[in-house]
């Protein structure tokens, strides 16, 4: 499981926050931020790139506070 990071646009009741999501692959962080909030986000990170993007962009401004982790069920093949 991999955690990807989920931000919210500016200007938003969420712009200063993030979703962690806990998911076997992009995809399925993908569909869940989908079910859980529609279109009403703006961008998805793996924790390396977020890393990346706290250091580079969040260097001046206060970064976004994380919501709780939501964690998807680990899906195994049959």
């Amino acid at each position: 499981m991999e955690k990807f990071i989920f931000t919210f646009g500016v200007g938003t009741p969420l712009g200063n926050r993030c979703q962690p999501i806990i998911a076997s692959s992009y995809g399925q962080a993908r569909e869940k931020m989908f079910e859980i909030y529609g279109s009403k986000w703006c961008g998805q990170y793996d924790e390396a790139h977020w890393k990346d993007v706290l250091s580079r962009v969040y260097v001046k401004i206060s970064p976004p506070t994380p919501l709780d982790a939501i964690t998807c069920e680990e899906v195994r093949p049959e």
